[in-house]
């Protein structure tokens, strides 16, 4: 329950995991943060203990960022846990009243109001939002299970034992799921039975076999094989649980999706951290929708007679850009390539960021691009999955849902959506220099607390910053097809902010949000009418792209003016990721008051 406030990254990053092993620090260093205020030793003790009492707490998200002391333990999360929680955030605010701030280092500052934010946010969530009641798909014991099956520092033997502990609670744990869920949206409990479709068959086959073929005893074979079929019992149960749920919520009447105006309000200020207020930053996102459309029409009649020689100019700007940007469109990389297409642009990306020493890239880090995992689909079609700070040697994973299996239309609007173009920029986001690089900087953080409570306007900002810069810098050699593209794309992190706020705030209607994507957004219909359904799954998020870009490019611009001619692109991008995923209005605090070099 606490884990729905580390929204790290895209939606998967919720999932977020594990491997610790030893890092060796190169000789330049990569995070050259200075603290002009003497560490207070109690503050630090303080964080020791609000950490261990976390994890005991959340042994699934412990495990998931590589801290292995609680496997012992596997959450229900009935009535007494939340009571445990509610009971955990009053005693740990007391604790943090008696601190005396003033004697706090800067950094410290920051990390006991990321503590009190983390811990006020986690009661807002269980006494008003109440998502335990009405969400199926925060119900999942799947993600743990297959962090302990991925490369960490577990035996074989270790992994097995603790995922037979999972599989004996799996009937209690599901038991407490369906006692909570009394009001069920039909959006949540749809994406609860994709995230549980084929489950049992997996199980079955990956961690049974695994098992046969370990040094367990035999009777720990058998008795690994008879929970396994406990738990895929368990949640055959529940997903028919699921079903009839559906039914029941198809005929209505059904919860909206849609959070109450002051409820987003309030979980924006909680989850985004920003500087400014919902409304101010949907006020600036209309703003912007207007500026980037005319940069985009220019662009589009700059291409005009290359891409469409013979054919007049449409008189309407939005006419002139879709134009282009259909015929730009056809350059896409074939549906059976599409995941090692991508995978064939990473080491162009990382040698482009290398070459124009643009931010420190840790060579002993390499990003494996996958299919993304059964629990982890439903919401975004691409995410970065990677480890926490205790497993900061773990592997990253670049996730990419396979589009097999869909209908041909769907396919070919995918591909159209994802050409040759934007699947540059969604690289750039994910992986090198974007996400893959800011959580490898962030769990080289001196500050745990700012690596594990992520920020998600931080983390999502800096990868929308990534894509600016990278171009900005000279990547695709001032294309003006690939800066039209971008321009598109970018379009899409502006309407992500437009589209959240209306969705919750104004009561937009399914037909207005995908004619504006489509019509503002140039987005294919397959993208927009998946944007409408992360619309209606998640809150807030979708807003923290735009949210964070924009402070983080003004900080930029800032330190630049300031600095003048001593500013140095590496060293900004540096110090700026060697604050954890810190929100970006601490970070600018931080930056302003210390040194840069």
């Amino acid at each position: 329950m606490l884990k729905t406030f580390l929204t790290r990254s895209c939606q998967a990053l919720l999932f977020s995991g594990l491997l610790a092993c030893t890092h060796t620090a190169p000789k330049e260093q990569a995070h050259p943060m200075s603290e002009q205020t003497p560490a207070n030793p109690a503050f630090e003790a303080y964080s020791a203990r609000f950490l261990e009492a976390l994890w005991e707490l959340e042994p699934d998200w412990a495990l998931q960022v590589g801290y292995f002391k609680h496997l012992d333990k596997v959450k229900i999360p009935d009535a007494a846990y939340r009571k445990r929680v509610i009971q955990f955030t009053e005693e740990q605010l007391q604790a943090l009243k008696q601190l005396d701030k003033a004697t706090l280092s800067r950094s410290q500052q920051v990390d006991a109001q990321l503590i009190e934010n983390f811990l006020e946010a986690s009661r807002w969530s269980l006494e008003k939002e109440q998502s335990y009641a009405w969400n199926p798909a925060q119900y999942n014991i799947s993600p743990s299970i297959a962090r302990l099956f991925e490369p960490n520092a577990l035996s074989q033997e270790q992994r097995l034992r603790t995922a037979l502990l999972y599989f004996k609670q799996a009937r209690p744990y599901y038991a407490a799921a369906k006692a909570a869920i009394k009001d069920p949206t039909l959006e949540h409990t749809r994406l609860a039975l994709t995230q549980h479709q084929g489950l049992s068959a997996e199980w079955q086959r990956t961690y049974l076999s695994n098992a046969k073929k370990s040094a367990l005893s035999k009777q720990e074979k058998a008795a690994f094989q008879r929970e396994l079929n406990n738990a895929v019992a368990a949640v055959d149960d529940y997903r028919s649980f699921l079903k009839t749920l559906e039914k029941r919520l198809v005929k209505g009447p059904a919860r909206s999706f849609r959070l109450a105006p002051e409820l987003y309000r309030q979980k924006f200020a909680y989850e985004l951290g920003a500087s400014l207020s919902a409304d101010e930053v949907y006020a600036k996102a209309l703003e912007a929708r207007e500026r980037t459309l005319a940069r985009m029409d220019e662009l589009a009649q700059k291409l005009y007679p290359t891409y469409l020689p013979g054919q007049a100019l449409a008189s309407e700007p939005k006419q002139r850009i879709r134009a282009v940007l259909n015929v730009l469109a056809q350059q896409h990389p074939d549906a059976s390539r599409f995941r090692e297409t991508i995978a064939a642009q990473i080491p162009e990306l990382e040698r482009f960021v290398r070459e124009k020493d643009l931010v420190y890239l840790d060579p002993s880090k390499p990003l494996k691009v996958r299919d993304t995992p059964i629990y982890a689909r439903g919401v975004a079609g691409a995410s970065v999955d990677a480890p926490g700070p205790y497993a900061k040697g773990g592997e990253t994973f670049y996730n990419v849902t396979p589009i097999a299996g869909e209908s041909r239309e769907t396919i070919a609007s995918y591909l159209r959506e994802y050409n040759n173009f934007t699947l540059q920029i969604l690289n750039i986001h994910e992986a090198i220099p974007g996400h893959y690089t800011q959580l490898v900087h962030s769990n080289e953080s001196p500050s745990l607390i700012k690596s594990i409570l992520g920020n998600s306007t931080m983390i999502e900002g800096w990868a929308v910053y990534s894509e600016r810069m990278m171009l900005e810098e000279g990547y695709g050699a001032q294309s003006p097809e690939l800066w039209l593209m971008y321009d598109k794309w970018h379009m899409r992190v502006i309407l992500n902010t437009i589209l959240d706020y209306e969705v919750h705030i104004k009561g937009l209607s399914a037909e207005a949000g995908l004619t504006m994507l489509t019509n503002d957004g140039f987005q294919e219909r397959a993208e927009a009418e998946e944007k409408w359904k992360r619309a209606t799954l998640t809150q807030v998020q979708l807003a923290s792209y735009f949210t964070g870009y924009s402070e983080l490019y003004a900080l930029r611009n800032e330190l630049k003016s300031l600095e003048a001619k001593e500013f140095s692109l590496r060293r900004f991008h540096d110090r700026f990721l060697s604050y954890g995923s810190a929100p970006v209005k601490y970070i600018r605090e931080l930056m302003l008051a210390e040194p840069s070099h």
